[in-house]
């Protein structure tokens, strides 16, 4: 059994020293997490689609995996998994320019974009399809929130009212910058959470009211004292979860090692580091962690080149 400990990391001065110092007393700590061994799947799960397809896209919600997948001869596909069976629940036809999953429930939504600006396909539970155009519009992200839908772009949040047509709400729009590399996720409040890959930076934007925290920086050993080719993303996937705890999963580690996962509060405080096990695939090599997803308590790893899915029980 493998038991993991939880540390909270408390308000620290600013300045590099601050920052040095943090960063020892995180490693010290970190280093009784870690020593614990890394935290091996509950389930590795082959992903069987055809040999020409490419995984654009991963997401988990309740007991449903969605995968947006693309073929070599331009269509792509959703393709929903179940997690009590893993078994194929059904697949569903997409926008050839598909890019992302934004939200699953109550609504699925897929974010498509080309020259010509952005689309969202959104599919009722009834089956009936909508689909939202925004000309001239880079869209990377969408979330539920109370009464419809967020839409982020790089530098604004818009809403749209929950209606037939998905009207935008002439509530104004939120101001702000996310890096060009940003990895954006929204949480179940309607929080929108933009994480730099290249340095940890982390802006956080209240949908509803428009509030925005200032920028932070993600502080971890994992992080800041990882060595990496120069260049190199920091943060190569983060997840949201329910209660709007950001998890990271961190670069520079070797794959055999177990590749660190931190998770941090919305304060951008850290608060755990659980390392993962990661499978063998069929060549003998250690699967790559291209997306992580959290839910249920459980975080879900793809490996979209080897077609896997590992499945890890979060320690409480």
């Amino acid at each position: 059994m493998v038991r993991l400990t939880t540390t909270r990391i408390g308000r620290t001065l600013p300045g590099s020293e601050a920052m040095k110092h943090t960063l020892i007393f995180a490693a010290m700590l970190g280093g009784l997490v870690s020593g614990q061994g890394p935290l091996q799947p509950e389930k590795v799960t082959p992903l069987e689609f055809p040999q020409s397809t490419q995984v654009r896209d991963f997401a988990v919600a309740g007991r449903s995996a969605y995968f947006l997948m693309c073929h070599q001869e331009r269509t792509a596909k959703l393709q929903i998994l179940d997690l009590s069976t893993y078994g194929v629940r059904s697949t569903l036809d997409v926008d050839p320019h598909s890019l992302r999953i934004a939200e699953v429930s109550p609504a699925l939504v897929i974010i498509a974009r080309d020259p010509t600006g952005s689309r969202l396909q959104i599919f009722e539970s009834s089956g009936i399809r909508v689909t939202k155009h925004f000309p001239a519009t880079h869209i990377v992200d969408c979330g539920r929130v109370r009464p419809g839908l967020a839409c982020a772009t790089f530098d604004e949040i818009l809403t749209l009212a929950e209606n037939d047509a998905y009207d935008e709400l002439p509530w104004g729009r939120a101001r702000f910058s996310f890096t060009d590399l940003a990895l954006t996720q929204f949480s179940s409040h309607g929080e929108l959470f933009a994480v730099s890959v290249m340095d940890g930076r982390m802006l956080r934007v209240d949908a509803q009211t428009r509030i925005q925290t200032g920028v932070r920086t993600l502080l971890a050993p994992e992080l800041q004292q990882a060595v990496r080719p120069k260049g190199a993303a920091m943060i190569r996937s983060a997840a949201v979860s329910d209660n709007g705890e950001l998890y990271v999963l961190a670069t520079g580690a070797k794959l055999h090692e177990g590749v660190p996962v931190l998770r941090f509060d919305q304060n951008a405080n850290w608060l755990q580091n659980v390392r993962l096990a990661m499978p063998t695939t069929n060549l003998g090599h250690p699967m790559y962690p291209s997306y992580l997803r959290i839910s249920s308590g459980h975080l879900y790893v793809v490996d979209r080149s080897a077609k896997l899915m590992a499945t890890y029980r979060l320690p409480r």
